[in-house]
């Protein structure tokens, strides 16, 4: 019995041991030519990107009141998440029936309960490419 702790506790030494020795080599103190680590991404702040796209849904008296929009992001985009929303301004009275990314887009649909067109937006936070 002892002798399964004292392998359990060499094991976990020597993988305390080689995790303290790779970040000493490759940390900021360490001499420009011990590392040969990859570069790190650049932060996220700055990088990450608002887009969306206006719709009008059409009244409950015309297609049911259903009605949808997607926005995509730029080139080189990643979606990290994104929302469906009324248009600023604007108190509906809507459901909103689905909100799903589908590759590096976000869709939303809407049903209109009112016997007026309403504007909504569907929203995508992007990441981009470092410059």
């Amino acid at each position: 019995m002892l002798d399964r702790y004292l392998n359990s506790f060499a094991s976990f030494a020597a993988g305390v041991g080689f995790c303290l020795a790779l970040v000493l080599s490759c940390g900021d103190q360490s001499p420009a030519d011990a590392c040969d680590c990859l570069p790190a991404e650049a932060p996220f702040a700055g990088r990450t990107m608002e887009v969306e796209r206006a719709e009008t849904l059409p009244p409950a008296s015309e297609r049911d009141g259903q009605g949808g929009a997607g926005i995509t992001c730029p080139p080189g985009g990643v979606l990290l998440s994104g929302g469906c929303a009324a248009s600023l301004g604007a108190v509906p009275n809507i459901l909103i029936e689905a909100s799903y990314p589908v590759l590096d887009s976000w869709t939303c649909r809407f049903k209109n309960l009112s016997n007026e067109p309403v504007p909504v937006r569907a929203i995508a936070r992007c990441l981009m490419p470092a410059q």
